[in-house]
């Protein structure tokens, strides 16, 4: 083997590390136009946004960017790879918070077998998968107190009730 080549068990310790590339590798949306799965190739942006998720990161931007999708795919990557990780998607409408839903239903069925956590627990707002690990999807106005979460993504903030922000 030459030197520049990585052996098999290299390469997937290589992506298992790396959120970037594991959602390359794994990650599937649904397409706006044709309505046919695609593989998820993350904008710029996106990927600059992934890059400082080891940090706590409150985004300020413009709508319509695809945070959401990458969170959900960032969700996926945290529950797959870490056992008992714990993310919310918290969106501002029901029809928001299932849109979300899908989108991790989704990419979680496009998965390869052998990287999937078997789920333990399925109900309209969450999965349970056999490492501990859960990803909640829920609605402005729940009260959230006493959860313990790893990752929150909040949707459309300023939609959100006032006692949320």
């Amino acid at each position: 083997m030459a030197n520049n080549q990585l052996s098999l068990a290299e390469k997937a310790r290589k992506i298992r590390n790396s959120p970037l590339l594991w959602i390359k590798k794994f990650c599937w949306v649904v397409d706006r136009d044709n309505k046919e799965h695609v593989r998820f190739i993350p904008t710029q942006q996106q990927e600059e946004f992934l890059n400082e998720l080891n940090k706590k990161v409150i985004l300020l931007k413009s709508r319509q960017l695809g945070f959401s999708t990458i969170m959900c795919a960032f969700s996926l990557y945290k529950c797959m790879t870490q056992k008992n990780s714990s993310c919310l998607l918290m969106a501002h409408f029901g029809t928001t918070a299932t849109e979300l839903f899908d989108r991790i239903k989704t990419m979680y069925e496009k998965l390869p077998q052998k990287i999937k956590q078997p789920i333990v627990k399925k109900n309209k707002s969450e999965f349970l998968f056999a490492n501990g690990s859960k990803i909640t999807v829920g609605v402005d106005g729940k009260d959230w107190r006493g959860f313990s979460f790893n990752v929150i993504h909040i949707s459309e903030m300023s939609s959100m009730k006032e006692s949320i922000k």
